[in-house]
């Protein structure tokens, strides 16, 4: 007899286009995802942004 644990039973939105981003956009797309997130009516958020690693590390610096 297996017994499994259930995780999560959520089906999660996957995008099948990515959009590529640079450091400037990345921050604007943040600050509105933010503003989407800290809206009470919203519960979920998606994006299909990508973003390129040289450009991720130009940010965290």
């Amino acid at each position: 007899d297996n017994k499994f644990e259930i995780i999560s039973s959520d089906l999660p939105f996957l995008p099948i286009t990515n959009v590529i981003i640079n450091s400037g956009e990345f921050i604007k797309v943040s600050i509105l995802l933010q503003a989407l997130e800290d809206l009470d009516d919203v519960q979920e958020v998606y994006t299909n942004f990508d973003i390129e690693d040289n450009e991720l590390e130009t940010i965290l610096k």
